[in-house]
């Protein structure tokens, strides 16, 4: 068993990269066990077989593999720490069951709720790679639609992040650049995300993770 305390934070990207790649070759052919501690959530999420998340003061928030904590946080907080999340204010409509209906700046969502919803304040999170254009695809109840407006667009690297407005709440979209090929978006568009990629949570953070 190999422990790991926090050893590829602060390098940079590239050979942190390459480590990290020959570490899991490691794992990989010679069957060896990883144990780490480390503060870059992207790393962690695309390493490791399985994630212990703990707040500030040492609780365990959650422990599960990497596409569950990423695609369907029991939380806010982890909601946040394990990516970029556009959150709303939320009221419920209908609870029905894991799928509730709520009310939001962009309209009635259905979503999915990790546990029952109870009385206090909730919040819808959605994650900008779960956006889509919406197309004959998307065309039904497990799909929420909405209109929205181009505001900006701005390379990020192998990414692009597009701002979109719905009446006064902006929002946002990401998508891998395609150079002279790239995503045009119009000045006023038809978005979707899938029922699953709404998350409906509790608004107040559990603690940092």
């Amino acid at each position: 068993v190999l422990l790991l305390d926090s050893v590829f934070d602060g390098l940079a990207a590239a050979p942190r990269r390459a480590l990290r790649d020959r570490l899991a070759a490691l794992r990989r052919d010679d069957g060896l066990t990883v144990v780490e501690r480390g503060g870059e959530p992207a790393d962690l999420l695309a390493d490791a077989d399985d994630l212990a998340a703990f707040a500030a003061d040492g609780r365990l928030l959650a422990c599960d593999t990497p596409d569950r904590l990423w695609s369907a946080p029991p939380s806010l907080a982890l909601a946040r720490a394990t990516g970029e999340v556009v959150v709303l204010p939320a009221e419920p409509i209908a609870d029905d069951g894991p799928r509730p209906l709520v009310a939001t700046a962009l309209g009635r969502l259905r979503g999915h709720a990790a546990a029952p919803l109870a009385a206090a304040p909730l919040v819808v999170a959605l994650r900008p790679e779960r956006l889509v254009l919406a197309d004959a695809t998307t065309d039904s109840p497990d799909w929420n639609r909405f209109d929205a407006e181009f505001v900006a667009a701005r390379l990020e690297g192998p990414t692009r992040r597009f701002t979109l407005r719905v009446g006064g709440t902006e929002i946002v979209l990401r998508r891998p650049d395609r150079g002279l090929h790239g995503l045009v978006l119009p000045g006023r568009l038809a978005l979707a995300v899938h029922a699953d990629d709404v998350l409906v949570l509790p608004a107040a953070d559990d603690g940092h993770a």
